[in-house]
């Protein structure tokens, strides 16, 4: 039986930057973002009823997405929940062509995707 025959082709282009001021730039506000969309992601947990969540905000639209994760979710996979979210939305409502600003409440969460971006 004949059929066609194509060997996948991945292009990865690396058009983006890991950019981690320190805090004391964030205290006073050393640090300015002037892209297109800016976001925050921040994981938590609630430590009186031990319930975990992820949030969203986009400065930009004044938009809010919260996600609660439950009680064994652990702060860090929180973390990496938000930012995963954030992403995943980013990708199914902008423009591929505009710039973005993503920050994060944790380093540890931008540690495992640097590597990878």
């Amino acid at each position: 039986m004949r059929g066609d025959k194509t060997s996948p082709k991945y292009v990865f282009d690396k058009n983006d930057t890991v950019f981690l001021p320190s805090r004391d730039n964030w205290l006073t506000q050393n640090v300015r973002l002037t892209d297109d969309i800016i976001c925050f992601t921040d994981g938590s947990k609630h430590p009186g009823l031990g319930q975990t969540g992820a949030s969203i905000y986009y400065q930009t639209t004044n938009q809010v997405y919260m996600f609660p994760l439950g009680m064994y979710t652990t702060v860090f996979q929180a973390e990496v929940y938000a930012i995963c979210a954030c992403a995943k939305i980013l990708l199914m409502e902008s423009e591929a062509s505009i710039a973005i600003s993503l920050t994060v409440g944790s380093v540890d969460g931008v540690e495992i995707f640097k590597d990878n971006l």
